[in-house]
């Protein structure tokens, strides 16, 4: 060691033990992963389909891919989080594209178009073929929703419009359906790698932590829920939960109404597009009363409510566009098809939360149970509160309203774990911080040849 430089600071016991668990939990599940034992994919009346090993050269392209995070976290810190933040996008964005182009022999993307075209797939871009073909406008499109969601397949069946509308201008701008579906795949893509930057700017806004932030998005981007879901609408829904928490809680720190407004903007056009979002009330409830005075919360409930009520009192004005009748009738279809998937309540309360972990590589759930004990700290930092963002997915649970494939329904969740998983591994030095990425993104190169998600 030269003169004048300093020492490296040596992981403190407490860290290295935690590390140590983490290593042997996840040399436990790689080995369950490899060998494809039954359980570890999902319950007996859903299991992700096991995949066909293909070697050991699939590990370095991922492996190459996920340098720029790597980098990301070496070269930059929390104070130029900007650069950062885009290395580890472009690492999200990578292993999107090349886990799905690696399904099929050779390097090839077309399959992102077969799933999105399979009717039986997805579902939207088929019902977006068909108002393309039979013209009409979208108001009459609108007019008639309600009425065209029992003839619709699998997800639109109970879903609002929002999901079909977004292939339509695709399909009126790509020179074949074929293309149109390749250029609304890869847009997915390129949206869902937004996850990143908005997982970094709620957990900086929450917590007022950088290098928390910075953490949280490096880990946002190893997911195994974010990045093997292509091409899911799915995997951009963090954009909109980070979105409508940031707008809430300035909204109740300011006072200001414009907050409370452009919450309800946002929230008018997440509901347009899917209604999962309504669960979100349990973690935007908890944080109003548990740091905020009855008088402010109601007042800027009270804004929300009215800048929802005119967009929608507005739409259905214009076009006979009623949300609650198609909320109540998306309901009454899920739960005329739920027999089929055998997913009986009580039961599904374990295994969705499960599959959440497994969404999360596992590691983020550990990181951010270490995050609870001895936290004295006030505000976001505290233990109520991080309770709190855990409170948020098992509620969901306990309730069965979105039971089943949690590991992508529940994407949208996946930032408020991050929350107290940033705050446990910023405070790690550099070297325990590298091995636990490391774990997370062994365990998603695991699954992502391992089990089918798409």
């Amino acid at each position: 060691m030269t003169a004048g430089q300093v020492p490296p600071i040596p992981a403190r016991p407490s860290q290295r033990a935690k590390l140590l668990i983490l290593i042997l939990a996840t040399g436990v599940l790689a080995v369950l992963i490899g060998a494809h034992v039954d359980g570890i994919n999902g319950p007996s009346y859903w299991r992700w389909p096991w995949r066909v090993r293909r070697g050991f050269s699939p590990y370095l392209l991922l492996l190459a891919i996920s340098l720029p995070l790597l980098v990301a976290q070496v070269r930059f810190s929390s104070q130029r989080a900007f650069l950062g933040i885009l290395l580890m996008m472009g690492t999200s964005l990578g292993l999107e594209i090349a886990n799905r182009a690696l399904d099929l022999q050779g390097f090839d993307l077309t399959r992102i178009a077969t799933i999105i075209e399979e009717p039986g797939s997805i579902g939207y871009f088929t019902h977006a073929q068909e108002l393309v073909a039979r013209g009409g406008g979208l108001r009459q499109f609108l007019h008639d929703y309600e009425s065209l969601m029992p003839s619709f397949t699998l997800h639109a069946r109970n879903k609002p419009p929002g999901s079909i509308l977004f292939y339509v201008p695709f399909l009126l701008c790509a020179p074949s359906e074929n293309s149109a579906a390749l250029s609304a795949g890869l847009c997915i893509a390129l949206l869902a790698t937004l996850s990143v930057p908005s997982t970094w700017w709620l957990v900086k806004e929450l917590t007022r932590n950088r290098d928390a932030a910075f953490q949280a998005a490096g880990l946002m981007a190893l997911c195994p829920g974010l990045v093997l879901f292509l091409p899911e609408f799915d995997q951009f829904y963090p954009v909109y939960s980070c979105a409508l928490i940031v707008l809430w809680a300035r909204a109740l720190k300011t006072g200001r109404i414009g907050f409370a407004i452009g919450f309800g903007l946002v929230f008018a056009f997440v509901c347009f597009q899917t209604f999962n979002f309504l669960v979100l009330g349990v973690f935007l409830a908890g944080y109003a009363v548990w740091f905020f005075s009855p008088a402010v919360v109601v007042r800027q409930a009270a804004a929300v409510f009215a800048t929802i009520a005119i967009v929608y009192g507005i739409l259905w004005l214009w076009c006979d566009y009623n949300p609650i009748s198609t909320l109540l009738t998306g309901v009454h279809l899920h739960n005329q098809d739920m027999p089929a998937t055998h997913r009986t309540w009580p039961l599904t309360v374990p295994f969705d939360l499960m599959d959440f972990a497994l969404g999360m590589g596992w590691v983020c759930v550990v990181l951010a149970i270490y995050a609870l004990p001895n936290r004295k700290a006030q505000g976001t930092s505290s233990l109520g509160f991080l309770l709190l963002c855990f409170a948020q997915p098992v509620a969901v649970a306990i309730s069965g309203v979105l039971a089943g494939e949690t590991a992508r329904v529940w994407i949208f969740m996946f930032p408020l774990l991050l929350i107290p998983a940033g705050l446990e591994i910023s405070s790690w030095t550099r070297g325990p911080r590298l091995t636990a990425l490391a774990c997370l993104w062994l365990l998603t190169a695991l699954l992502s040849q391992n089990m089918v998600f798409v």
